[in-house]
């Protein structure tokens, strides 16, 4: 017996939502997993985190959890003036790794741009996480450039830059996902759902890839994105470079070609970078400005002191009138 269209309608109707549902409940079920899938495949640990301060990210390999850990909701450190009233806020989005998770130079950068920019109160969203390349900055910079809506944007720069692999990049219309020394390529759409994110990284054929001989490219190719993302909304794009707190007979050659290489990379794209080096030596010996003697990286406090003060001032130089900003 044939059914008629009315019954036919009815059928193709049910199916149709059968698969809507199919679909809804795959996804809740994909987003509420992620944090058992393949977990090697995320890098938890970075560089330094607390494992209970960062969950899994499929754009970016592990990514902050957000309101732990002294952020807010949206993952971020904000640094602001709670009586600022109200006048709109100049918003300032900082971008790095460990470096930027610090508190305490980006709490004085955005008091001394305060004084420098008396007309609106400044904000500093920090977005440092460590561990992170350029290739993970610009994954953060296009998820997150939304919710701070931002006047600036800042990018604390290290030789960690040159060392580390990318996560995720997009190449043309397609996404690069990348799992250790392999990556599986598919189209950029399927990043609008985490199930198909997950069935693609999970079942797609992997290719294999050199990063030795092919890093300084994915570093180069995520800078000149996140450059040109930035300025495509008219807000400006400054970095700032912080040097390896070593004396010259400490440093090892990888670390300084590390540093050269990032140097080299900024210079050819044509950022405007800050480079904190003569700034820092001209503090005192480079060993005296460690957070501790073993540790090359970060600053100790009063060294941040400077930092901020001194970034500060060069920021006030480049944009004179953060209102014109907006």
């Amino acid at each position: 017996m044939h059914s008629s269209p009315r019954q036919r309608g009815v059928k193709v109707a049910v199916w149709t939502l059968a698969l809507v549902a199919a679909a809804g409940v795959n996804e809740w079920l994909a987003r509420r997993t992620l944090s058992s899938f393949d977990i090697e495949n995320f890098n938890l640990h970075g560089q330094g985190n607390d494992l209970s301060c960062v969950q899994p990210s499929l754009s970016r390999g592990y990514e902050p959890v957000p309101g732990t850990c002294g952020l807010d909701n949206d993952g971020a450190r904000v640094f602001r003036d709670r009586s600022s009233g109200s006048v709109p806020p100049t918003r300032i989005m900082l971008l790095g790794d460990s470096v930027a998770a610090q508190p305490v130079w980006p709490r004085a950068l955005r008091e001394h741009l305060q004084t420098a920019w008396p007309g609106a109160p400044v904000e500093v969203h920090a977005y440092g996480v460590a561990g992170y390349n350029l290739c993970q900055e610009l994954s953060m910079y296009r998820e997150k450039v939304a919710s701070v809506n931002p006047d600036l944007v800042l990018l604390q720069v290290s030789g960690n830059d040159a060392r580390q692999s990318p996560v995720l990049m997009h190449v043309g219309d397609d996404i690069r996902y990348f799992i250790g020394s392999e990556f599986v390529e598919f189209p950029g759409w399927v990043l609008e759902s985490r199930f198909l994110t997950l069935a693609a990284v999970s079942f797609l054929p992997r290719r294999a890839t050199d990063f030795d001989s092919e890093r300084d490219g994915y570093a180069r190719a995520c800078l000149v994105s996140l450059r040109d993302e930035v300025e495509a909304r008219n807000i400006p794009f400054l970095s700032i470079f912080f040097p390896l707190l070593w004396e010259d007979d400490e440093v090892p050659p990888v670390f300084r070609q590390d540093e050269l290489t990032v140097r080299a990379i900024h210079d050819d794209v044509g950022t405007k970078s800050f480079d904190l080096r003569p700034v820092l030596e001209a503090a005192g010996p480079m060993s005296s400005h460690r957070s501790v003697p073993s540790d090359f990286m970060h600053p100790n406090d009063a060294t941040q002191l400077v930092v901020g003060e001194a970034f500060a001032a060069w920021i006030a130089r480049q944009t004179p009138d953060p209102a014109g900003m907006r």
